[in-house]
């Protein structure tokens, strides 16, 4: 009889290892299938709305190390990816997700990258390396060929160079792609601010230079106009024909490290540098400075704000998406949250990298966003079944 219960203990005993065993395999699987698809929600206020807004995970592209940038061109047949350790660029395409071209140089590696308004054209921005002047580089999006090199407008020093001379901090196209507006660095305070090109000719045309530096630019609401930031908070609307600044009115008493800027309408969101520290100019004490919304709408007709949000100590990037009515913003936390367009709401938090997330990308039309974080590129499908704002 003892030997019959011992049996049956036994078997119960397997049972119960088997089950364990069998939901502990379930929930593996189900981690790596949530965490690879990452089906997304369609809610507002934490609530369910269906029909509103779906985002969900449809590829994942992972290749060398320390993807740094993505464009999308404008008739979605191209994604466009750079590996900054790598040195490469590489172009996609869409519908297959096949790798077209790799293209290798010792300075690509881009932090940014814009295709021209005809998708024929590939614009990357230089890493210097040497005494290489080059501030962009020009692909040819058919064949992958490199066919120029746009110098920079500063002199190389030293029989090594200056690693920063030409190099962009970063660059926007007109909306028309007449211009291309270039960041630049330079060993000489007089000599940086940005530098407008002839997108044809590939000459600098006209040279802006506030007051205060330029932290951040980006393309008007007007194919003539460019909005540029400073170190003090401030936004400043140039005409660019004219090289004049028409308008300038503070955001917040931080320096503001990106900006969005809603094209043929009068929004721009402004990403803050956050909460930091430096000294009082009448005291000469150390002091905080910056403000804790670090996420601000703001209506460039009216210069008023339209809304605020908080995310993290700082924000890394920021792009808008009109036609979806949504915002996209990385912080200092690593998180990558998506907002209301109208109010600035959170809507939802798409990932929380490893590392960072070093770049984000809208196809306007396709309903489609590129975002480059942790050494691999996560492309995400938007669908919504009406605008979250209502315009």
């Amino acid at each position: 009889m003892a030997s019959e219960n011992t049996v049956v203990v036994r078997k119960r005993i397997w049972i119960a290892a088997g089950l364990v065993t069998a939901s502990l395999f379930t929930l593996f699987i189900g981690h790596l299938w949530l965490k690879e698809t990452d089906t997304m929600w369609s809610m507002v206020d934490g609530k369910s709305a269906p029909g509103m807004l779906k985002i969900e995970l449809i590829k994942t592209l992972r290749f060398g190390q320390y993807t740094t940038a993505v464009a999308w061109s404008s008739d979605g047949r191209y994604l466009a990816t750079s590996d900054y350790y790598d040195k490469v660029v590489r172009i996609w395409d869409v519908k297959s997700w096949r790798q077209l071209h790799v293209i290798t140089k010792k300075t690509m590696g881009a932090g940014r990258m814009l295709f021209m308004p005809d998708s024929k054209t590939l614009i990357v921005s230089s890493t210097q390396l040497g005494d290489d002047r080059s501030a962009v580089t020009l692909v040819d999006v058919p064949s992958g060929e490199i066919i120029r090199q746009v110098d920079g407008p500063n002199e190389i020093s030293g029989p090594d160079g200056w690693a920063m001379a030409n190099q962009p901090r970063n660059f926007d196209l007109s909306h028309d792609g007449k211009y291309l507006f270039v960041n630049h660095r330079a060993k000489q305070a007089r000599k940086a601010g940005v530098y407008v090109y002839d997108a044809k000719k590939w000459n600098i045309v006209s040279f802006i230079r506030p007051k205060w530096g330029v932290m951040a630019l980006a393309a008007g609401p007007l194919d003539d106009q460019l909005v540029t930031s400073d170190v003090y908070g401030g936004l400043q609307i140039w005409s660019v024909s004219q090289a004049q600044m028409v308008e300038e009115f503070p955001i917040t008493s931080s320096w503001i490290k990106s900006i969005a800027v809603e094209e043929g309408g009068n929004r721009v969101i402004a990403g803050q540098a956050g909460v930091g520290r430096r000294r009082d100019q009448v005291s000469g004490k150390i002091v905080p400075y910056g403000d804790m919304d670090t996420l601000r709408l703001w209506n460039l007709k009216t210069k008023e704000k339209i809304a605020s949000a908080t995310l993290s100590p700082q924000i890394g990037t920021v792009r808008l998406w009109r036609e979806g009515g949504i915002v996209v913003a990385s912080g200092g936390d690593r998180r990558l949250v998506v907002y209301s367009l109208s109010d600035l709401r959170e809507i939802a938090v798409l990932r929380k990298f490893s590392q960072e997330c070093a770049d984000i990308a809208f196809l306007h039309d396709g309903g489609l966003l590129a975002v480059a974080g942790d050494d691999e590129v996560l492309i995400y499908s938007i669908k919504f079944g009406g605008n979250p704002n209502g315009d």
